[in-house]
């Protein structure tokens, strides 16, 4: 498809060896000839695991998937309180604390919101527009919860 249907062989035979190197670089496979690509080919993974996944076989993009989802915790639906604009809210699938904090650098408790100012104001200003909640001063003592989905039944 991406072709443009001229030198379809070669652009073929290109992707094919695009994905063999990547894989074997990924794998140490060149470590005595490239040490220094495949540490840096090495580095991007890890910083982006979802960014080369197109180029490798399925088996090692499974792989990938479950280490991802194992830094993630699937927990049963959070229940939450519904408004007028926003009927039987449901959270599904709570990302673990550890996570958040260390890897998406999101607020999780009261103090890294005292911490976060620019954070909070936003969050104030969400329970201001959506909920109608005028002058939030204080959060509460419970740890922010984060969730993969939030959904909705109202139209």
């Amino acid at each position: 498809m991406n072709t443009n249907h001229s030198n379809i062989e070669k652009a073929l035979l290109g992707r094919e060896n695009l994905q063999q190197t990547v894989r074997i670089l990924l794998n140490n496979g060149m470590r005595e000839t490239d040490a220094q690509m495949s540490d840096l080919l090495q580095y991007i993974h890890q910083q982006c695991p979802t960014l080369l996944e197109s180029l490798l076989p399925r088996s090692e993009q499974e792989t990938i998937r479950n280490q991802l989802e194992s830094l993630i915790e699937d927990d049963e639906e959070v229940p939450l309180i519904g408004s007028q604009s926003h009927l039987n809210p449901t959270a599904t699938g709570c990302i673990a604390t550890k996570y958040v904090r260390s890897t998406l650098k999101l607020p999780v408790s009261r103090q890294d919101l005292e911490n976060d100012r620019a954070f909070a104001k936003l969050l104030r200003q969400a329970y201001s527009d959506e909920y109608k909640k005028k002058n939030v001063f204080e959060f509460g003592k419970k740890w922010l919860t984060w969730t993969k989905k939030l959904g909705f039944t109202d139209r």
